[in-house]
């Protein structure tokens, strides 16, 4: 009960012990014009504050659906983010942390990929706060084409993800082909956009030999 709805019961409380004893008082004696006017005041706000509450203060099923939705996008954005559609920092440790499990289970050291658009600040410098969301928006579409649905792909920061492949050995040439997959996907990209910029990319792959080297490694991102 919120400190409000405390004050308007208490209010309600004592205005209705005043009226039932004013009208007691009523039954033995004539009432003063004080106490005519507290009691039909009184009996005013008792009969017309509980409507008055229904009509215009009681939250409605509609607000309290919109509630709900509003709690759960604010669940989600805390998961993915909302510029690109990717997983956001705490998304990714949420759903990596259980891969990363699995690989050490199966002996594996884990590995990621992170990816920085090296000319993310200059478009945003240049066209516009806005534009520099567009070119993240598409670049993420390129990663989702790029990697597997499996694999964990998600914005670190500005301009900075990462992709945690799924749970497979660590294999460089492997590794290294995926990579290439998606600088050919860049310069195609590049080649047929429409945009007075293009993107630069700069792609690093990093091994690890425990989870916490992995998590003091991203976190110093």
């Amino acid at each position: 009960m919120t400190n409000l709805r405390f004050l308007l019961l208490i209010t309600g409380c004592f205005l209705l012990a005043e009226t039932v004893i004013v009208f007691l008082l009523s039954l033995v004696r004539p009432l003063s014009n004080i106490e005519e006017v507290f009691f039909g005041t009184s009996l005013i706000v008792l009969i017309a504050g509980p409507i008055i509450y229904y009509k215009f203060f009681k939250p409605s099923e509609d607000y309290l659906a919109e509630l709900e939705r509003m709690e759960d996008k604010i669940m989600s954005l805390s998961l993915t983010d909302e510029v690109t559609g990717l997983h956001s920092q705490h998304g990714f440790f949420t759903l990596a942390r259980h891969q990363i499990e699995l690989a050490k289970r199966q002996g594996m050291k884990p590995h990621l990929i992170k990816i920085s658009i090296d000319n993310y600040p200059e478009i945003s410098k240049v066209f516009g706060r806005k534009e520099g969301d567009v070119a993240l928006f598409h670049f993420a579409d390129i990663l989702r084409k790029t990697y597997r649905r499996s694999d964990i792909i998600a914005r670190l920061n500005s301009n900075k993800f990462t992709v945690y492949p799924a749970i497979t050995p660590y294999d460089g040439k492997n590794t290294g082909i995926m990579s290439e997959r998606l600088q050919k996907n860049i310069a195609a990209y590049n080649a047929q956009t429409k945009k007075d910029y293009t993107l630069s990319l700069h792609i690093d792959i990093s091994v690890f030999e425990s989870d916490f080297a992995l998590y003091n490694y991203l976190n110093e991102t």
